[in-house]
């Protein structure tokens, strides 16, 4: 087996460290199969428009607009860090040989992409989501990377509630889309209009496309014409007790308007990037996935003074609304 290439040159990598002498076409075809892994796994980036930055980038501008009596200023100073998520896999050299023909590394990096894709979505959602080894956070960066609905917290309010349809195998069906109804008139109360995107778990997604009983039609056929369904989202499954209405809350839904111009993703590389980093002290090459992205959720501030002489800013409604599909 040949080594010696530099993995900038084809593979990517920690500037002069050597590896597999893989040709591009090998390289290739495993970034290829991983962009389609990410393509079909992740969905929340499929809902917030993603703005790309500089690659060298750990911090972003927030974009916040703030209110200041009767002028508008933009928080230049406000930033977010970039959070980044990253996952080994190794092979050994008779593994990196037969490559080209074999493909067990392409097999290791679809499936901690995949991996991966599932967690770029709960990260999105929640900046504390607990993550599935192997897969890690760097430090502690998306605690400031910023997230649609904060801190994951059991006892969080939500703003509207779908009660089931039959209590020992809950059906939501209508009143899924009576609770999206709901909270699109939450979100226009706020200042914020259509088109809306309703982000659903696996469970709800596919009850709302089981016909209704006595029609041919499926629920999301009901939703309004200014509501499109999306998912499915594993991060907004679960059977999780809340404190709203006191009863039992199984999987959460997000409404989010999209059309505001309020949230969007930063990425240095929308695709994930794969690298050589070393040869262990078994002999195994070590490979690493990475995938860098923030959060920009630009609600309005309004700028106060405070009787010290202090200046606060206070941010504005979200223009997402959360829906708790009740177990009964």
């Amino acid at each position: 087996m040949q080594y010696g290439m530099n993995m900038m040159n084809g593979g990517g990598g920690t500037g002069g460290t050597s590896g597999p002498m893989w040709d591009p076409t090998t390289w290739e075809d495993i970034r290829s199969a991983m962009r389609a892994v990410v393509e079909q796994t992740t969905q929340m980036r499929k809902v917030l428009p993603i703005v790309p930055i500089n690659p060298d980038a750990t911090t972003t501008l927030i974009d916040q607009t703030i209110i200041d009596g009767s002028s508008v200023s933009v928080a230049s100073a406000e930033v977010r860090s970039i959070g980044e998520l990253f996952a080994e896999f190794k092979l050994n050299s008779e593994q990196v040989g037969r490559e080209s023909t074999h493909h067990e590394g392409r097999s290791a990096a679809v499936q901690l992409t995949r991996m991966m894709a599932e967690a770029e979505d709960q990260k999105i959602i929640w900046a504390n989501a607990p993550l599935a080894a192997p897969v890690k956070e760097r430090g502690d960066t998306f605690r400031y990377a910023g997230s649609l609905l904060g801190s994951y917290e059991l006892d969080k309010p939500t703003d509207a509630t779908a009660q089931p349809i039959e209590d020992d195998e809950p059906e939501w069906g209508r009143n899924m889309n009576r609770a999206a109804t709901s909270a699109s008139a939450i979100l226009n109360g706020r200042g914020f209009y259509s088109p809306f995107k309703l982000v659903l778990s696996p469970g709800v997604l596919a009850d709302a496309n089981v016909p209704l009983d006595g029609t041919f039609r499926q629920p999301l056929a009901w939703l309004p014409a200014d509501i499109s369904a999306t998912g499915p989202v594993r991060a907004l499954s679960g059977k999780i007790q809340r404190e709203t209405c006191g009863d039992s809350v199984g999987d959460l839904g997000l409404l989010i308007a999209t059309g505001a111009y309020a949230i969007d993703l930063v990425m240095p590389f929308e695709d994930y990037q794969l690298t050589f980093q070393r040869i262990d002290a078994d002999g195994q090459h070590v490979f690493r996935i990475t995938h860098r992205f923030g959060v920009r959720l630009k609600r309005n501030g309004v700028s106060t003074q405070t009787d010290d002489g202090r200046t606060t800013l206070t941010a504005g409604d979200s223009p997402i609304a959360t829906i708790a599909f009740l177990l009964d």
